[in-house]
């Protein structure tokens, strides 16, 4: 499933995500012509005030998202970007590079509220919870958080099932998203090539884990 450069896309019939991703695989940067096209899908506007602050107005009122130093380097600092708005969510995506992670926050545009967010989030059928996917510089794969439409995050872990050991790595998750019945499952690549099918479960109250769902 790619991520197109629009803001907010159907991955299928009835989920739906907003993301930070360019066509060239890049990040949407402050400043740039990708940014000023998605900052005209902000329904009441966006604006820059100079080169350190990102303006973004919501049903009533405003969030202003400024820039920490050192600026202009690499990996250091805080800096936003603009990356779209959904209506069917009533949420904007800021993205957020903090230091050595690419993160992000959404804004709710009927309360102002800002909750946990990512690189990109992707929304269960029924909008009830999301996924906000998140990079730090230099980790292999990504960090997933489990959130609900509240920004309560439930679970948050990396694209990977450790071993007890909690260092070792059992396998790698690829395609993380929702099935129809708002559950989140991936494909578990393990040694040897096998694959299965897994599904993010709670065992107790705050604990989830990954259990085998079918193999293929």
């Amino acid at each position: 499933m790619g991520l197109l450069a629009s803001a907010c896309c159907t991955a299928t019939a009835q989920q739906a995500y907003l993301n930070c991703s360019t066509r060239t695989g890049d990040v949407v940067r402050p400043q740039s012509a990708e940014e000023t096209s998605r900052i005209r899908q902000a329904p009441h506007g966006a604006t820059r005030k100079g080169r350190r602050e990102l303006d973004v107005l919501w049903s009533a009122g405003t969030r202003k998202f400024t820039d920490k130093p050192p600026y202009d380097a690499d990996l250091d600092g805080v800096w936003w970007a603009y990356c779209g708005y959904s209506l069917k969510l009533g949420l904007h995506l800021i993205l957020e590079q903090n230091v050595d992670n690419f993160t992000g926050l959404l804004l709710d545009d009927k309360t102002g509220q800002l909750l946990p967010g990512g690189k990109r989030v992707l929304f269960s059928p029924g909008l009830k919870r999301y996924l906000a996917f998140e990079q730090p510089d230099g980790q292999d794969g990504e960090t997933i958080k489990l959130c609900t439409r509240e920004g309560i995050v439930l679970w948050k872990g990396q694209d990977r099932i450790l071993a007890p050991d909690g260092v070792s790595i059992n396998a790698d998750l690829e395609n993380v998203h929702w099935n129809e019945k708002s559950q989140v499952v991936a494909e578990s690549h393990v040694s040897q090539g096998k694959k299965e099918i897994v599904r993010l479960i709670q065992t107790k109250p705050g604990k989830w884990q990954w259990s085998e769902e079918s193999s293929q």
